[in-house]
């Protein structure tokens, strides 16, 4: 027994030392933490929470808990949290406008907004970068604003107002300044990484893209986060070949050459071995080798399996194929298709597999 009350003794030391090692959220009314501003000279940073909102307690309980926030935030600003449903916190949601939680605000001495962040995050790292970032009057969101009603906004200044309107969760105004920063790029700005978040506006086929691709090499040189532009490279080749395959273009000839080509842009770029492309990229080519035989043969594969939509795929390609090939790739088929189905319970495979016995 005495056991276990140390160890619980030693629990809930270690929970209140964590406690005061993270954000230190002062006792204060709203007033009391703007005078408290108003003396010490710094921001008030509140967290707009709920008692119902899960990621609200997330943040509270994991990430501002760290050490590392504590030393950030406690030295920087006057730091307050404020149910939104309770007391003054009804009137401060509708004064500033808070409809999403968690809602962080930055607030100056004056009570006048200066920066908001929607949501919270997982990583301290980031959180904090979206905060310093909201604490620098030159790329705050009220800054921001201001400056791009008064028409003198460059081209840094509006990649850094997209950051701040995306992170305080307005879209639509969001939307706005990325086609407004994209009529004023160069070509080689497009290239640059401080920009990448522009490039799922470039559409397959048009100049943008033909020159992004031709230089995709100078892209890649100038990331030193690759995995964002073959992302990019995925959702522009994955929805193509995809699209081609669901639709079953294959089946014609115009489809075919089609098909054709954008498997051979796919290599061209390098994307054929990408997990997230390598199926539908696989499947393309079998079908633009007629080759029936590998076809049947990834329903082995269980992974492969499991994506339902590439199952009904192979059906689809392999009764499209069942008259086109030779006597030798048919009787492959018909083998590989009746071992595989001893394996699998499927009878449409068994129907496509009859056609290849006649």
């Amino acid at each position: 027994m005495r056991s276990i009350v140390i160890c619980i003794v030693f629990m809930s030391v270690v929970f209140v030392g964590r406690a005061q090692e993270g954000v230190k959220f002062e006792d204060l009314t709203f007033e009391q933490a703007l005078k408290k501003s108003k003396e010490e000279k710094k921001l008030v940073f509140m967290d707009c929470y709920t008692q119902w909102c899960g990621a609200c307690k997330v943040m509270l309980n994991t990430v501002f808990r760290e050490k590392e926030a504590g030393d950030f935030f406690n030295s920087r600003f006057i730091c307050l949290k404020c149910d939104m449903e309770v007391g003054e916190g009804v009137e401060l949601a509708k004064r500033f406008g808070v409809k999403g939680f968690p809602t962080f605000l930055l607030i100056r001495p004056d009570g006048t907004e200066q920066h908001r962040i929607l949501g919270g995050s997982s990583s301290l790292k980031d959180f904090i970068a979206w905060v310093e970032m909201g604490a620098r009057k030159e790329t705050s969101l009220d800054y921001l604003t201001k400056l791009y009603a008064a028409g003198k906004m460059k081209k840094k200044q509006l990649r850094d107002y997209h950051w701040a309107l995306y992170h305080a969760g307005f879209r639509e105004k969001d939307k706005e300044i990325m086609t407004k920063l994209a009529e004023k790029l160069s070509n080689k700005d497009w290239l640059r990484e401080d920009f990448s978040f522009l490039l799922g506006e470039i559409k397959y086929g048009d100049d943008r893209f033909k020159y992004m691709i031709e230089n995709l090499s100078s892209l890649r040189k100038n990331y030193k986060e690759q995995e964002s532009i073959n992302s990019w490279l995925y959702s522009i080749y994955g929805v193509r070949l995809k699209d081609c395959l669901y639709w079953e273009e294959f089946r014609t000839k115009e489809g075919l050459e089609k098909l054709g080509k954008i498997c051979q842009e796919v290599e061209m770029v390098g994307m054929q071995d990408d997990e997230r492309l390598k199926s539908a990229y696989m499947l393309a080519n079998d079908c633009m080798k007629k080759d029936a035989e590998k076809i049947v043969l990834m329903l082995e594969d269980t992974t492969f399996r499991e994506k339902k939509s590439y199952v009904r795929l192979v059906l689809s390609l392999l009764d499209y194929m069942s008259d086109k090939v030779d006597g030798v790739q048919a009787r492959k088929v018909v083998e590989s298709g009746e071992r595989i189905m001893k394996q699998l319970d499927m009878q449409d495979l068994k129907e496509v597999i009859e056609k290849y016995k006649r």
